[in-house]
């Protein structure tokens, strides 16, 4: 995903045509909203498995612990 933003963001500094850039900025909004989700799941597999099943509120490990993970 990383690999495909960074291509359609040299793509917009390249292209000349309107209509083409249109669309690889709507790629690009599409790719970093997977992203954020891809590097969120990673966050939620790299908690403790007791943590993945049965959630933990308030923790402060560097994650958003307030929300059950599963």
């Amino acid at each position: 995903v990383e690999k495909q933003l960074k291509e359609a963001q040299d793509y917009i500094k390249k292209e000349k045509d309107p209509e083409m850039v249109e669309l690889a900025r709507e790629d690009i909004a599409g790719l970093q909203q997977r992203l954020e989700a891809l590097e969120q799941d990673i966050k939620v597999m790299l908690l403790p498995r007791y943590v993945r099943l049965h959630g933990v509120s308030g923790c402060n490990w560097g994650f958003n612990c307030s929300v059950e993970a599963g």
